[in-house]
């Protein structure tokens, strides 16, 4: 009927707009204002491959791997994911990355 027809249209326009803050916050904290352009480029490169997050200044990757300021070099949270495949993929990631953009 016509009632359950508006009803399901409300539940579809609250999903989409729950959807929609969902990523709205999670491209936000994808954003650090403090660091500069390039080091925020290179989160955002970095995590259009990998789920990434800002932990401060740090780049958490995965939750097993850790970009520390100069952001040169991968280190596992873990020694069990020490230079594990994804580490090492990581850090070829990183380093393509920055070899782009300049860093």
């Amino acid at each position: 009927s016509h009632l359950k027809q508006c009803k399901n249209r409300v539940q579809n326009l609250e999903e989409k707009e729950r959807n929609a803050l969902e990523q709205a916050e999670g491209k936000l904290a994808g954003i650090n204002l403090s660091v500069d352009e390039k080091t925020q480029e290179l989160f955002d490169k970095v995590s259009f491959i990998f789920p990434c997050q800002w932990a401060g200044a740090k780049i958490i990757v995965l939750d097993k791997y850790v970009i520390n300021p100069p952001y040169e070099a991968v280190t596992a949270i873990s020694a069990e994911y020490d230079n594990d495949a994804g580490h090492q993929r990581l850090t070829q990631v990183l380093n393509g990355i920055r070899t782009k953009i300049g860093l």
